[in-house]
């Protein structure tokens, strides 16, 4: 099995001899011991000219160097990625630009990269894609391969629902992510917000970390990335470190070091960072000249003007603060805008009293775990933002409001004062955790992860409708009349309900079957989904119309009576708490709608409100259940399986059904009525109890007209 890493850029560079050496970059560090070991391949834009020779060296380090034409590339990072994407999603939408050209040509690029995969893939391998600038991806390869193995990492934030819907693509962005088997977020809140989402604005529904996507499982969870532990230490014990160290000795004078490093983007929050600074100074005269920030800036999209303007802000602060605290032999703050190499680095981390990461937004950041991770005697202080991903696991650190000026410096003072038995049982803590959670092992969970829901989506991808089943089943239609039963209301679409009702009026007028249609309609509407001589039931089957347009109706057992007006005043109340959802009360049911796309509030009231009405129902044949698009209340004795066994009591047809459509909210009955050599079919959702699944109506139009003989009406 190859497994194939894909991410935006390649983490390769060119060297003037034509070797290539990793570039530097927290997502190379993390996928590097993938790369190195056994058959795994890179495939990303490295900007090279990869011909003759060059092709041979490429392919002899397992790396793919896509070609997407400039313009494209340059529309596809800087425009919807980077001009759209990241300030969206970290929490930035005042700044966030959706230029319809821009999200065109970020289709177009997750388009060559699908093709340049599916080109070279095996049926057995599996895909593992990395962050948002490929979140179609996922969907484009599923729709191509279905049995693929595909992982997905997102590797920045992703945010509320309420925020994420400000994007034109929402919907588009959505179904690309779930086309992965896994989903990987660094916290659970990133991950809630993403399920959050996909209930919400594609109205889908999920179990634990599962979302039930077609006739899929996938897994959304946390997996927060590790650090590379083995190369932090080799930076630590390297001569370069042992250099470094003694020039940055040499330089501080015996003062205290206060660290920071940061890409130099305004989401870092080093404005706000350089502000709380200089509160600590003027708050505590003591300090100045005790104290200095090391601030390391990180060169980052210096070609986009937001990003020249901050290193200008920035700039300009530092130079006030100089100017106003410094003396001739020395300035508070050293402010270094350049890359640093990990001896240098391990050199600072080792050095500093207190690591101070403020961002106002960050996916995760791995500067404070290498930071705590060069720390193993414990001799340092963690300043931490709330809002960097790391924070849900260090709790250790000195976790504070990056915008709260004052808060900062507070923590910064703390950090400066702290009692050594206190510093010491916090650091140790810290450094124990991301030193066993390092990235190899992230890795190694997640791969593992892929590899179990592949397996299990597997078994569903089983579960199809072809071959010597679908023979079998059709030649069991030509046999005898039987019974074909269709749930009407698992297709939303009005047009598309009326495609799937003429086929199966078709199937059913071929092979000479009574066709039963079920609705949770009341019966004035049901009488519009007539076909031919089709059955329909109403209200789940409380009611029944024969062909001949007769309704008749079905025992429910005893009536709900007094308990009726208890029930109702519940689902008033709850109706009172949710907006737009609406309470109707039919012959047979009362119908809380709530929609297809519930808040995650509504979704706790739901199961609160199945359990309350069922305890006041608990006498009675009456219960409480979900349906796709909210509750219902109804006797026990009215269900879908009940009408069937009614059709076939009338017609005189024996016990079992040919053919039976539906999904797993409402239709379980049916599937279990039609007996194990019934043809059941479930729509869209994964783990129903029917035979055979298809994901959507395309799909089942498919099935359908396969039954029918090839012919789509």
């Amino acid at each position: 099995m190859r497994t194939w890493l894909v991410s935006n850029r390649l983490p390769f560079t060119l060297d003037a001899g034509g070797s290539l050496s990793r570039s530097h970059g927290g997502l190379v560090t993390a996928l590097l011991p993938v790369h190195e070991e056994g058959d795994t391949w890179w495939v990303g834009q490295g900007g090279f000219q990869t011909r003759g020779e060059e092709e041979e060296r490429f392919n002899a380090a397992r790396v793919v160097d896509l070609q997407v034409p400039a313009d494209c590339a340059r529309r596809h990072y800087n425009g919807a990625a980077n001009s759209g994407i990241w300030p969206l999603f970290h929490y930035f939408p005042a700044i966030a630009s959706f230029v319809p050209e821009d999200w065109a040509a970020y289709r177009t690029v997750n388009r060559i990269f699908a093709d340049s995969l599916l080109a070279r893939i095996g049926p057995h391998d599996r895909v593992w894609i990395h962050d948002y600038h490929l979140m179609l991806l996922p969907g484009m390869l599923r729709r191509e391969r279905p049995g693929l193995a595909i992982g997905y990492f997102h590797h920045i934030p992703f945010p509320a629902s309420e925020v994420f819907k400000i994007h034109p693509a929402r919907d588009e962005i959505l179904s690309g992510l779930l086309g992965a088997d896994v989903l990987g977020f660094h916290t659970l809140e990133y991950a809630r917000h993403f399920a959050g989402a996909a209930f919400r604005l594609l109205g889908l529904v999920g179990v634990a970390d599962e979302i039930h996507y077609e006739d899929r499982v996938v897994r959304v969870g946390a997996f927060p990335l590790g650090i590379d532990a083995e190369g932090l230490a080799r930076a630590l014990k390297s001569t370069a470190r042992v250099t470094a160290d003694s020039e940055l000795a040499t330089g501080l004078g015996g003062r205290r070091m206060i660290l920071g490093v940061d890409r130099l983007d305004y989401t870092k929050g080093i404005p706000e960072r350089l502000a709380a600074f200089e509160l600590l100074l003027r708050r505590h005269p003591e300090l100045r000249g005790q104290v200095v920030l090391v601030q390391i800036c990180v060169p980052s999209r210096i070609e986009v003007a937001r990003y020249e303007q901050l290193r200008d802000e920035v700039e300009r602060t530092v130079s006030r603060i100089n100017g106003t605290y410094g003396t001739p032999s020395s300035a508070p703050i050293h402010y270094i805008f350049q890359r640093q190499g990990m001896p240098a680095l391990s050199a600072l981390y080792r050095r500093a009293e207190v690591g101070l990461v403020t961002p106002l937004r960050d996916g995760l950041n791995l500067v404070c775990k290498e930071f705590c991770a060069a720390h193993a005697d414990g001799e340092a202080v963690l300043v931490l933002s709330e809002f960097a991903g790391a924070a849900e696991e260090m709790g250790e650190a000195l976790v504070v409001n990056p915008y709260d000026i004052e808060a900062v410096a507070s923590a910064l003072y703390a950090a400066l004062t702290m009692p050594a038995e206190e510093r010491r049982a916090r650091m140790t803590a810290l450094h124990r955790r991301v030193s066993d959670a390092d990235n190899r092992v992230w890795a190694r969970e997640f791969l593992t992860a892929m590899d179990q829901v592949q397996t299990a989506n597997a078994a569903n991808a089983s579960r199809e409708l072809s071959g010597a089943d679908l023979e079998e089943h059709r030649r069991r239609l030509a046999v005898r009349p039987g019974l074909i039963a269709f749930d009407a209301d698992i297709i939303a679409r009005p047009d598309g309900r009326a495609t799937s009702l003429a086929t199966l009026a078709a199937l059913a007028a071929r092979y000479r079957h009574h066709l039963l249609l079920i609705t949770a309609m009341p019966r004035d509407k049901a009488e519009g989904l007539a076909v031919g001589g089709a059955w329909i039931a109403a209200e789940r089957g409380a009611f029944l119309r024969d062909p001949a347009g007769t309704w008749r109706v079905l025992p429910a057992g005893d009536p709900l009576g007094s308990t009726e007006a208890e029930v109702r005043r519940h689902l008033e109340q709850r109706v009172r708490l949710v907006p737009r959802s609406y309470l109707v009360a039919n012959e047979a049911s009362l119908h809380w709608h709530t929609g297809r796309r519930p808040l995650p509030l509504v979704d706790a009231l739901l199961r609160e409100s199945v359990h309350v009405l069922d305890t006041l129902l608990s006498r009675s044949p009456w219960h409480a259940l979900r349906t796709h698009d909210g509750l219902v209340v109804r006797s026990a004795h009215l269900h879908s399986g009940n009408a069937m066994a009614a059709v076939a009591a009338a017609v005189g047809l024996a016990a079992g059904a040919t053919l039976t459509v539906g999904d797993r909210y409402s239709d379980e009955e049916l599937f279990r009525w039609g007996g194990a050599t019934g043809c059941s079919i479930a729509m869209g959702t994964p783990l129903s109890v029917a035979r055979y699944l298809v994901a959507n109506q395309e799909e089942l139009e498919a099935v359908l007209a396969a039954l029918l003989g090839g012919e789509h009406v």
